[in-house]
């Protein structure tokens, strides 16, 4: 019991021998430094441990000191270290002999006994080493396929985060621009309507003062013909020799030819129906802008519109 205890404390997992020169990995697993660079030469970057196949960044080794010495003891008892297989092979379950052999058509480890069995009889059997190398080759190439194609996904990451930082930086960009032109648009409307208003203000005050200076035109006449209308009719009711008196001076002088003169100018009027033209031309540049905003918006099919603005 003491003696496979100590077998497996002094034996790599990976050659089946007494450790030369153990390294330790971060996970704390202990090889042989010739077994491990040769089990991680087809890993360019990082290696995996063959144990737990946790990632090994940089491929770290650090030596494990305490261990070599423990090894070197343990030369120095010469304690008989018992090995399963000289090439660290398994053993049959059904035969209890080496696996020295590979069934390519199953790709199961098999013995010599197995291999004359009906089982493998007529099937492609070859020596471990040969498959492995063949399968080693097999795996270079792939995992060079592999790493190819890692460095495609790598690029089209890169790709994809630099052409997500364009269009957020375009994105950002035009929507500075949309804010300073909404500005600008409102800051023009805005004015516009000061304007117009301001006219409009302007008209109405007109019309108003118009009105009062009309009102005040017609006062005065209508108390004038009031005054003449009094005057004859108290001379009609005379006695005919003082109807008569002056009578030519009186109707001379009542002869005057009423003047009616229009109280809106024409000019102040067709301000009035300038402004009447305006509401439908706003409806209707309001009507193309919301069209042509919308048209602008929804180019592409499958984006969002604007026509519920």
């Amino acid at each position: 019991m003491a003696l496979e205890r100590l077998q497996a404390e002094v034996t790599c997992p990976i050659c089946l021998d007494l450790f030369r020169n153990p390294v330790v990995l971060d996970c704390e697993h202990s090889f042989c430094h010739a077994c491990i660079d040769k089990c991680w030469e087809h890993f360019p970057a990082n290696g995996l441990c063959p144990l737990c196949q946790k990632m090994v960044q940089g491929k770290k080794l650090k030596p494990n000191r305490q261990l070599a010495n423990f090894v070197e003891i343990t030369r120095q008892l010469d304690c008989p270290v018992k090995k399963p297989d000289p090439k660290g092979r398994k053993i049959c379950g059904r035969h209890e002999e080496p696996t020295k052999l590979f069934c390519k058509d199953d790709k199961v480890l098999i013995c010599v006994v197995c291999d004359r069995s009906k089982d493998h009889r007529n099937h492609d059997v070859v020596p471990v080493e040969e498959a492995a190398q063949e399968y080693k080759e097999l795996m270079s190439t792939f995992l060079e396929r592999l790493r190819k194609q890692r460095e495609e996904v790598q690029q089209h990451k890169s790709n994809a985060e630099k052409e997500s930082q364009d269009l957020l930086k375009k994105t950002e960009a035009e929507k500075q621009k949309t804010a300073f032109e909404f500005q600008q648009l409102r800051q023009f409307l805005d004015k516009q309507e000061k304007f117009l208003l301001a006219q409009m203000d302007w008209v109405r005050k007109e019309i108003v003062r118009k009105k009062d200076e009309g009102v005040d035109t017609f006062s005065q006449e209508l108390a004038s013909l009031d005054g003449i209308i009094q005057e004859m009719e108290e001379k009609f009711c005379l006695p005919d020799e003082e109807l008569l008196q002056d009578i030519g001076v009186i109707l001379q002088s009542k002869k005057g030819k009423l003047e009616n003169p229009p109280v809106f100018p024409s000019t102040l009027k067709w301000k009035v129906w300038e402004f009447s033209d305006i509401n439908p031309a706003l409806e209707k540049f309001l009507k193309k802008f919301r069209v042509a905003l919308a048209s602008a918006y929804s180019v592409r099919k499958g984006k969002p519109n604007a026509t519920s603005y």
